[in-house]
């Protein structure tokens, strides 16, 4: 009979299964809402830790994989192949943040210079 991991609090155990959650796509006009949504479910599953590891701590390889390839199912083809380099879902997670927050700001100064106008 196998051990029961009663115990074992390192890693949460997913309530639901992965599969059972709309995963959203990320688009040009969504990064703030799409990546709130990310990360509540990778905590519910117990990989965000991938994404920001706890201190002095190594993150588990099948982990980061299985993180990685969450965040590319929640992605367009367009912006799957400007992040394909990204060698860890960390990587990955940095990279459409840094292109899309700068994305978010160009389009908040558009919006701002517009309202101005009026």
């Amino acid at each position: 009979m196998p051990a029961d991991n009663l115990g074992d609090t390192s890693t949460p155990k997913p309530v639901t299964p992965i599969a059972h959650y709309q995963c959203p796509k990320l688009k040009s006009t969504n990064y703030t809402i799409w990546a709130i949504q990310i990360k509540f479910i990778l905590e519910a599953h117990g990989l965000w830790e991938a994404i920001e590891p706890n201190k002095n701590t190594q993150v588990d390889d099948k982990k980061d994989k299985a993180t990685t390839a969450f965040l590319y199912q929640a992605l367009t083809e367009d912006v799957i192949l400007q992040v394909a380099g990204c060698k860890t879902a960390k990587e990955l997670w940095e990279s459409l943040k840094k292109r899309h927050v700068r994305e978010e700001k160009v389009q908040q100064a558009r919006l701002q210079s517009l309202m101005i106008g009026f």
